[in-house]
């Protein structure tokens, strides 16, 4: 009987490209039930009650297809008891069929009645395609909320129906900065290989 989350998105207006890029204004409309003090951030600890907020913002991607290309939005608007604003970028780089790479700017300044904050998250990922069924991907990211650096390591070699082999290799480690960091949080090795008996019909 609690309204614990809920969110009304509405796109104003959505121009699509012929070459696969879009431009368009959008309205969100968050209610948030917090049935005890929330801690957002260090420092910052929200009441307990309903906020009820709008927050607009506007997207905007070129065409993927190409050598290179982005993707950029921004909101800014109520939050909780204050306001925010925020930007993320994505710049993509594309080689062909067999490489890509990307990188992530994401950064929001929070103003609450109490406390301030900003967060910002950095990220990288790297993809080969050595064959459409055999591949390698990776990601970084660093979160300065979180205080924690992770990456990510694929290898995937695909046989029908999405199975195949695939080894993935985790990292995480707590950090002050992208390359400050300061101790192991976690690390994994995850090794699955799957394989479709019989042909199902």
């Amino acid at each position: 009987g609690f309204f614990q989350s809920g969110r009304f998105h509405v796109d104003v207006t959505e121009l699509e490209f012929a070459n696969g890029g879009r431009f368009g204004p959008d309205v969100n409309i968050f209610r948030e039930g917090l049935q005890r003090p929330f801690t957002i951030a260090p420092g910052v600890v929200l009441p307990a009650g309903t906020y009820t907020y709008t927050l607009p913002g506007v997207d905007f991607q070129s065409d993927p297809s190409k050598p290179v290309s982005v993707l950029f939005r921004v909101d800014a608007g109520k939050f909780y008891t204050g306001t925010r604003a925020g930007a993320s970028t994505t710049l993509t780089l594309r080689h062909g069929a067999s490489f890509t790479s990307s990188l992530l700017v994401d950064y929001t300044d929070v103003r609450l009645d109490e406390g301030n904050f900003k967060r910002s998250l950095l990220g990288t990922r790297l993809n080969y395609y050595f064959t459409p069924r055999v591949f390698i991907a990776s990601l970084l990211q660093y979160s300065n909320q979180a205080r924690a650096f992770t990456s990510n390591a694929r290898f995937g070699w695909l046989s029908t129906a999405g199975t195949g082999l695939f080894i993935v290799l985790n990292e995480g480690r707590e950090a002050d900065g992208l390359l400050d960091w300061v101790r192991p949080q976690s690390r994994s090795l995850v090794v699955k290989y799957t394989r479709q008996l019989g042909t199902g019909g």
